[in-house]
């Protein structure tokens, strides 16, 4: 398991860290590999990266294969012993969208999936913060706090608040940046964080698009504060974790988003275009950094250059389609590595401050029991010490103050002295000073300026001591008063308690004359055992008495010995406010005395730069005096100088003029030469182009082809050999189009003049008449040859006609060859045959029965249907007039009766194919 514990990244005595940078690739979706994406990431010992032949280094690399306890292991986990110390923490997603950000952090967690495996760091740093808590020795000193909020078109929105209301504020104070307004929880376990962070989400914009269904469309923060109270051994702090998941950086050609959608997507952008502004400024090292340019800067102003540590974790798809994006998100992160950090145990100012106060109160309070209880707290020695110790160090602590002060205002006075020495001298050589001498006024000036605003700053800051040590004499003059008024009852208690202790020092001397009376009483009276015995029991009774007045006597002489002991500390304080008073006099004094030497120096310079001011103005009259009389002697040979340099000027036009016209005639010559070169190049470029994307979607058919999984070894080697072929050919037309000079911009530089435009519109006018009419005239020719090619179609078809009818008739004339030949061979002898040709009476009866009998029609009455219905209909009823015409008809060869379709129903003849 690897962990950066060791790393100085993790070192909180550091005065900067680094930005940690990790990397992590998600394996290729579904919809990647149904598209035939490869992967085109390379990861290299488990801290670098290649894409594109491009190699990045960072802290970590997780590849398609990594776990989610490998991410949280590396990344979040030591940062939790980091926020148990004081140390504000961030952990940040970036990438485009789809590429894993939401399922890396687990905002979409529940609290149903915090058990499974592939949970993602806020529930798994939650369960750590908890338990760590519970494992420390008082888990009651700590206390977590959620908090989440999203920002959506630049404003932020609570997200755990009872309704999505109005957006709220972003405030800066002493303590950071922060969300005015913010609804805050108390949790305390993992169940109730979850809840929250479910809440939250379920109240986050989303949207879908072409590449993520469930797409977020604004960047949600989600901070866990750890408040610690205040231990005897350890101080109490206030740590935050923010957990932020980014929104996903988009491209309209890829995500196809329209409407609402397309404007989320430009306002993300613009957002994460000025974090990576504030990111290039921090990396660059500038003085000024736009974190007010967006609302997810602000936001993050502390976790980048700011007060806290920060991991970054970027992204990225494997999938050759987003190569673009990935390159992109690795070289955001590769700046981002340069950003440097200075994070501070984040103690709690409001404790330090009421634990000093309470201090204080605690001293006073020992004071004025102190003072109240004279010499009655006589064991509390130690603890009175202390508070002299304390008073001692703060007068120490006053006079040395002071001193410093006195250094300061002498150091001031020696400088101003100094300035007023320099001021005495520029004041007796102002007027022999040059330009040198001028530039040294200037550094002078700005010497004077910077030590009066030095000794501006000296009196500013006696003014505060001043005002300090005014406020201390309140405080001691407050005590004084306190102390006062409880001296004041305290002395009418002593009197109180004088008189008491007279009239108790009365009774007990009539109580011991009472007691001696019963003791004579009682010497006197010895017979009477009752009487007796009630003096006795008389005298018990005086002499309790007696002991309890005694007691009080004592007790009073007690508050008498503190009595003396408060007017003493009475006085002491007296003295130390007499000092304090006069403290405060005498530094009302020097800083009177200090502003009345500051107002003499300040005096000393006015007149000096008013000097200063009138020297100048007095060597600038002069230098104009002369100034006017050179002007007025270089006026007269300018004149001369002039004329001479117009005749020059008027030979040089004529001349260029001539030079100009030829070059225009030579450029008029050549400019439609140059336009037709140019014409040809850009159809040129655009055939190369479309046959670039021809050769790609052949690749593109291969790749599919290839990845099937019915394709044998000798299909699959010719496919590969085939996209290698594609590749070769889109390679060598890629870099023939790359060494072309197609630069659109400089393509009309030689026409300098409207002549020049002029005679280039008109090459391209006819450049373009001209094509116009060689398409038109192909266009005629086309419509030409497509007229000829109908014609002969239709010539085509009619002879194919006209082949198909003389196929049937000679189909036809061998069935009646074999009729005949049927019938002669079944005629009894001495018949006559009635098919054989009879002779007549002369040639006309032979020409009658070919014309009516034996003739068959040309190929002009074959075409007519009409004509070769009743032929065809005639000649079968001929066949037919035998008695054995129905014995002897080929059965397997008709499709029909006699008087079917003549044209459907013919016999079917096996022909030879031509």
């Amino acid at each position: 398991m690897d962990s950066f514990e060791a790393s100085p990244y993790f070192r909180s005595d550091m005065a900067c860290i680094p930005v940690k940078v990790c990397i992590r690739v998600r394996p290729l979706s579904a919809k990647e590999l149904n598209q035939g994406d490869k992967e085109q990431l390379e990861c290299y010992n488990r801290d670098q990266i290649a894409v594109a032949g491009r190699f990045f280094t960072f802290d970590r690399v997780f590849g398609n294969t990594s776990s989610q306890d490998d991410v949280y292991d590396t990344c979040a986990s030591p940062l939790v012993d980091n926020l148990f110390k004081g140390f504000h923490c961030t952990i940040l997603a970036y990438g485009q969208t789809g590429s894993g950000k939401t399922f890396t952090m687990g905002t979409e967690e529940t609290t149903d999936s915090v058990g499974a495996p592939t949970r993602g760091i806020i529930p798994r740093m939650v369960e750590t913060i908890f338990t760590k808590i519970a494992s420390t020795e008082d888990p009651s000193l700590f206390n977590v706090v959620a908090s989440m909020f999203e920002i959506y078109d630049e404003k932020v929105f609570d997200l755990l608040g009872h309704e999505r209301g109005e957006s709220l504020p972003i405030r800066e104070s002493s303590r950071g940046v922060y969300v005015q307004g913010l609804s805050q929880t108390s949790v305390e376990s993992l169940t109730e964080t979850m809840k929250l962070l479910e809440t939250g989400c379920s109240l986050r914009k989303k949207g879908g698009t072409a590449m993520n269904e469930q797409s977020s469309r604004s960047h949600a923060v989600f901070t866990v504060v750890i408040q610690k109270a205040e231990e005897s051994e350890s101080p109490s702090f206030e740590a935050k974790l923010h957990l932020v998941d980014l929104a996903g950086s988009e491209r309209l050609k890829k995500t196809m988003a329209e409407g609402e959608r397309k404007k989320e997507g430009i306002r993300i952008n613009e957002g994460l275009l000025a974090l990576g502004n504030v990111i290039s400024a921090l990396s660059e090292g500038l003085k000024h950094i736009p974190y007010r340019n967006s609302s997810i800067t602000r936001i993050l102003q502390d976790s980048l250059g700011g007060n806290s540590y920060t991991v970054m974790i970027a992204c990225v798809s494997p999938a050759e389609s987003n190569q673009e994006e990935t390159l992109s998100t690795l070289r955001y992160a590769d700046r981002t590595k340069k950003i440097k950090n200075k994070p501070v145990v984040n103690i709690d100012s409001n404790a330090a401050a009421l634990k000093q106060l309470q201090e204080e109160n605690r001293a006073l309070k020992k004071e004025i029991l102190r003072l109240k209880s004279g010499g009655a707290f006589v064991a509390d020695t130690d603890e009175e010490a202390d508070v002299d110790d304390i008073e001692s160090a703060e007068l120490v602590a006053a006079e040395r103050r002071i001193l410093e002060l006195e250094e300061m205002c002498q150091r001031s006075l020696s400088e101003n002295a100094l300035l007023v020495a320099k001021l005495v001298k520029i004041e007796h050589h102002g007027e022999d000073q040059d330009e040198s001498l001028e530039i040294n006024d200037e550094m002078d000036a700005e010497d004077r300026q910077q030590s009066m605003e030095d000794c501006a700053r000296n009196v500013h800051k006696i003014n505060g001591d001043v005002d300090r040590l005014k406020e201390m004499i309140e405080e001691r003059k407050k005590e004084f008063e306190d102390a006062s008024h409880q001296n004041e009852k305290d002395s009418a208690r002593f009197i109180e308690s004088r008189e008491e202790i007279r009239k108790l020092n009365s009774e007990i001397g009539k109580l011991t004359e009472e007691k001696d009376s019963l003791m004579r009483k009682l010497k006197e009276v010895t017979n009477t055992g009752k009487v007796s015995n009630q003096y006795r029991q008389r005298l018990k009774e005086l002499e309790k008495e007696q002991s309890a007045l005694k007691q009080k006597l004592r007790e009073y002489a007690r508050y008498e010995s503190q009595k003396k002991e408060s007017d003493k500390q009475l006085a002491k304080a007296r003295s130390e406010l007499e000092s304090a008073k006069k403290m405060r006099v005498d530094m009302v004094k020097k800083l009177r005395a200090e502003s009345t030497k500051f107002m003499k120096m300040k005096n000393a310079l006015d007149r000096a730069t008013v000097q200063i001011q009138r020297a100048e103005r007095k060597r600038e009259i002069e230098v104009a005096a002369s100034k006017r009389q050179h002007e007025r002697q270089m006026h007269v040979l300018k004149q001369k100088l002039a004329e001479s340099q117009a005749a020059s000027k008027r030979l040089q036009k004529q001349f260029a003029k001539q030079v100009k016209t030829s070059r225009s005639n030579l450029d008029k010559n050549r400019l439609p030469d140059y336009c037709s070169s140019e014409l040809d190049q850009a159809i040129n470029m655009w055939e190369v182009t479309e046959h670039i994307k021809k050769q790609m979607e052949l690749k593109k058919n291969l790749e599919r082809r290839r990845d099937r999984s019915h394709v044998d070894d000798e299909e699959l080697e010719a496919i590969v050999a085939e996209i290698k072929a594609r590749e070769v050919e889109i390679q060598r037309f890629e870099q023939w189009r790359s060494e072309q000079p197609c630069k659109p911009a400089e393509r009309w530089i030689p026409c300098s003049s409207s002549e020049m435009c002029a005679t280039a519109l008109q090459s391209l006018f006819e450049l373009a008449e001209k094509a116009r009419i060689d398409a038109i005239q192909k266009n005629q020719k086309l419509l030409g040859v497509k007229e000829e090619l109908r014609e002969t179609k239709k010539d085509l078809q009619a002879a194919q006609r006209e082949l198909e009818l003389e196929k049937r008739r000679a189909a036809m004339e061998d069935v009646l060859d074999h009729k005949r030949r049927s019938r002669l061979m079944s005629r009894p002898p001495g018949m006559l045959n009635t098919m054989e040709v009879i002779p007549g009476d002369g040639e006309e009866d032979e020409e009658e029965d070919d014309k009516n009998d034996e003739r068959f029609p040309t190929p002009k009455e074959c075409r007519n249907d009409k004509y070769r219905s009743r032929h065809v209909i005639k000649r079968a009823f001929m066949l037919d007039t035998s008695e054995d015409a129905e014995n002897d008809k080929p059965k397997d060869n008709w499709d029909g009766g006699i008087l079917g379709d003549p044209l459907h129903k013919m016999p079917k003849v096996k022909f030879p194919e031509l």
